[in-house]
Order: structure tokens, then sequence, then C-alpha cells
């Protein structure tokens, strides 16, 4: 099946901007350092990259969403991403698997998300939490209930 063209630009964008999101996700929760914590937050406040994350993955992660975000969306990044230390790495409820940085997508509405929004896990704690894309390629990092969310295992989603 192939899509529009301004549908399929539309749906590789998100599938980027989703691809970066789960990389800086997934390494600044495991490296657990306050120091790339601190570089991170810096270059979003600044838009752009700290010279000493300059040529580095994290760096390279940066770069892409300091370009492709507006104001407001690095500023719904920055925010998700302050209590992620305080996140553990994975969680199991009922029948479903849920790691840091995974991918979501959502199977019914819930708060602001819409049905079939795509977003990575941003938080484990006592209460799930998820960094969703939507239209436009706004953030939104909002609790989601298990049950109204899909956990897509690999690197691909649609």
């Amino acid at each position: 099946m192939s899509f529009p063209a301004p549908v399929a630009a539309r749906t590789k964008s998100t599938r980027k901007l989703l691809l970066h999101l789960k990389c800086l996700f997934w390494c600044l929760h495991q490296t657990q350092t306050r120091y790339d914590l601190n570089l991170v937050f810096h270059s979003l406040e600044r838009h752009r990259i700290h010279p000493e994350m300059a040529d580095s993955n994290l760096g390279d992660n940066l770069a892409f969403l300091l370009e492709h975000l507006e104001d407001p969306d690095l500023k719904a990044l920055a925010a998700a991403l302050r209590d992620l230390s305080e996140s553990i790495a994975v969680m199991d409820i009922a029948d479903k698997h849920f790691e840091i940085a995974h991918y979501l997508q959502s199977l019914e509405p819930f708060g602001p998300i819409p049905r079939g929004a795509y977003g990575i896990i941003s938080r484990i704690s006592p209460q799930l939490r998820g960094l969703f894309v939507t239209d436009g390629n706004h953030l939104i990092e909002t609790p989601f209930p298990p049950a109204s969310v899909r956990t897509i295992f690999g690197t691909y989603i649609v």
C-alpha cells in the first residue's frame, strides 16, 4: 500500500522524530549521569549543542531534535527529561511489558492523546508516562493507562 506524498512524508518525519526521542531517552536512562542530563538541558535551553556533546551520538540526537522541534515542544521534552532519573527501567503490568523509551501507540483516546498516536515511554515510576507525538509533530507528555496503549517491540513503527 502506498500513501499520497504528504502523508508518506509526514509519517517518515514522525518516525525519525520518534527514533531520536527513543535514542535520547534510552541513552540518558542507561548512563544515569547528572552531567549528561545537564548538558542536554543546557543544549535545549540555548537551542544549540553544548561543545562537549558535539561529536557524540547524544549530540546527534539533540541536533536533530533542535532542528525539527518548535520551542514549546523543546520545553515539553525538557520537562519530560527532568524526572527521568526517578524512572525504573522495566515494569510488567498484567500481561504487558513496559521498558523505558519503547515505542507506544494509543489504542483509544485518553487525556489529550487521540487514538492511533505514537510515542515513547518516558517514565516508569509508580505511574507510566509517555511522550506522544500529535499533529504537526508536537509533543505531549502524559500519564497513560496500560490498557489504552500497545507497546511496540523492535525498531519500526508505521
